[in-house]
C-alpha cells in the first residue's frame, strides 16, 4: 500500500527532500554527471508521485539554484508535464521562509533587503 506521506520514499537513492507544509525541496550533492543524472531520476520519481496521487504542482515555481564555490549550470532539469518536458529556470537567489539565499550563501542580498 502506498501512502501520501511517501513522497521522501520515492526519492530514495535519487536525491535527499525537505518537506515543510505544501512544499518540497529535492536537493543533491553533485560532482559529475552521473550525480546530475541521479537528480534528474529524483525529479522524474517526485514527478511520477505527483500524478500518481493526481497532485498539480506548480511549475512556475519550481527552480535550479546551486550553492558553492565553482558552481556549474551546465545541467538541465525537467519535469514532464501532460503536454511537455518543461526545462527548470536555473537562478542565483531563492527566497525561502522570508531568508533570501543566494549561490555563495553570504546572505549579503538578504541583509541589504532588511536595512
Amino acid at each position: 500500500m502506498i501512502y501520501i506521506n511517501d513522497l521522501p520514499d520515492c526519492c530514495l537513492g535519487f536525491s535527499d527532500i525537505f518537506l515543510f507544509s505544501d512544499d518540497a525541496k529535492l536537493y543533491s550533492y553533485l560532482s559529475n554527471i552521473t550525480d546530475s543524472t541521479l537528480f534528474q531520476l529524483g525529479l522524474n520519481s517526485a514527478n511520477d508521485w505527483e500524478n500518481r496521487w493526481l497532485l498539480k504542482i506548480n511549475i512556475c515555481k519550481c527552480k535550479v539554484v546551486s550553492y558553492g564555490r565553482n558552481i556549474d549550470d551546465s545541467h538541465i532539469y525537467n519535469i514532464s508535464t501532460e503536454e511537455q518536458a518543461v526545462t527548470l529556470e536555473h537562478i542565483d537567489h531563492f527566497n525561502d521562509l522570508g531568508v533570501l539565499f543566494d549561490e555563495k550563501l553570504t546572505f549579503r542580498g538578504h541583509v541589504h533587503k532588511k536595512n
